[in-house]
């Protein structure tokens, strides 16, 4: 009697914007009201074809800002966005364009509705004939392991009823905190309006012009009331008076503009 077993492992790898296999020409798509229509570009800069299927996924934002895949997310655009193809495949140094269709946004209950575009890697045809080949190599009694890889690249789809430009960012309280003789600032923000939000923070210290610490387009997600930022501070010369800005993302339009308590972050140091 012959036991011969394949065990094939398939490993996902999440990313944005772009990996070895495809580079993306957004990192988000927003609807804003009255839009229907929106166009992701993919572009294939291998000398092999790349397919992906694609669909879409609900994820919940943690206070720190992590993204977990949530089933129970109330305000699901899946519903709302018709996507076209389901599947493409892009030839070497090609491109592919994937449409997106608004559909009943006007009815909306909430300001904002949000799923994100999963793009998820096909095998290619050799994997399978490698692991065909384990599989005929094997003796009796004996197992092979094939391994698979399996690329996923994840972007948030936005749908508004109300402009994202009616939100707000607000800074809550800030604190220093040193560990493994590093500093680094800890935020609370609050958001305010029935949308997602997209900010640059900036760390300013003495009369730099340059930032000293920076974290840009930081993503505050609808309904998350408020979200927890750190930045590290190594590059502080640990006298001169440090000044926390935070912007709009991609504007002039300031959330925040405050000097920072200098004798805690002394005392922090010490």
């Amino acid at each position: 009697m012959f036991n011969k077993y394949v065990v094939i492992l398939f490993l996902f790898c999440f990313s944005t914007i772009s990996h070895a296999g495809v580079s993306l020409s957004h990192y988000r798509i927003e609807f804003e009201p009255n839009q229907r229509l929106q166009h992701l570009y993919l572009f294939n800069p291998s000398e092999e074809a790349q397919t992906y299927r694609i669909s879409f996924v609900d994820m919940e934002m943690k206070p720190d800002g992590r993204l977990e895949q949530s089933d129970g997310v109330k305000n699901s655009a899946k519903k709302y966005v018709r996507i076209s193809p389901r599947q493409i495949k892009i030839a070497p140094n090609g491109n592919q364009t994937i449409k997106l269709l608004a559909r009943n946004s006007h009815r909306l209950d909430v300001g904002e509705l949000r799923s994100h575009l999963l793009l998820t890697e096909v095998p290619k045809e050799t994997a399978n004939n490698i692991n065909q080949a384990l599989e005929n190599s094997l003796g009796d009694d004996e197992v092979s392991v094939g391994l698979q890889m399996t690329t996923s690249l994840s972007i948030p789809v936005f749908v508004r009823k109300v402009p994202s430009t009616n939100t707000q960012v607000a800074l809550d309280s800030y604190s220093f905190v040193k560990k493994d003789n590093q500093l680094s600032l800890n935020m609370q923000f609050s958001r305010y309006g029935n949308t997602s939000v997209y900010s640059d923070i900036d760390v300013y210290a003495g009369n730099d012009i340059e930032p000293i610490a920076m974290l840009r387009s930081m993503g505050f997600y609808y309904p998350l009331p408020q979200r927890m930022v750190n930045l590290n501070l190594d590059n502080w010369d640990g006298h001169s008076p440090l000044k926390l800005v935070v912007k709009r993302h991609g504007t002039e339009q300031v959330f925040v503009s405050e000097g920072l308590n200098l004798v805690s972050a002394l005392a922090a140091i010490h």
